[in-house]
């Protein structure tokens, strides 16, 4: 038998389920991040021997790895506009405001998925952790202030349109 948990945006709960022959929830994926037309979002799963526990770490790690990996994307942008030449790009006041706007992802996401597998004697948590596309670029310029030079040349970035869009 298998329980799932549903929350919205402002809730979340998560629930045990009993181990199948895999044991992990169909929603879960191996990869750590992936996006779609909508959101980006992050997984992970963590070992307790406490449900609600194993769900929360795994919860904390998942919003973690979804705020890395927005982070390399950002810096992946930040590359390619050097390498066209952008010299703003590499100034130290620029590179500290890039990373204390995307450093807020993982207070903005939000875990979408948290359930907790028994496996002889303890629990496997997963989760999933989500922020919309909108409030990533929302997020995003907010971050970069009234640096407008700064949020201009990044957020008006094509690289940056495509990576939100």
């Amino acid at each position: 038998m298998v329980l799932f948990s549903a929350c919205s945006a402002t809730e979340s709960t998560s629930s045990t389920e009993s181990a199948s022959d895999s044991g992990t929830p169909g929603w879960f994926r191996a990869s750590d991040f992936r996006s779609d037309s909508l959101s980006f979002y992050g997984y992970a799963q963590a070992v307790s021997t406490d449900s609600v526990i194993a769900v929360a770490n795994a919860t904390l790690q998942a919003k973690s790895v979804l705020e890395t990996s927005l982070a390399e994307h950002m810096e992946d942008i930040r590359l390619e506009l050097e390498e066209a030449g952008e010299t703003s790009v590499t100034e130290n006041d620029f590179l500290i405001t890039l990373r204390n706007a995307h450093v807020l992802a993982q207070e903005t996401s939000t875990k979408v998925n948290g359930v907790a597998v028994e496996k002889g004697g303890y629990f496997l948590g997963y989760s999933e952790a989500q922020i919309s596309k909108k409030d990533f670029r929302d997020m995003m310029s907010n971050g970069f202030g009234n640096k407008t030079s700064y949020k201009t040349v990044f957020l008006g970035s094509a690289a940056f349109g495509d990576f939100v869009k």
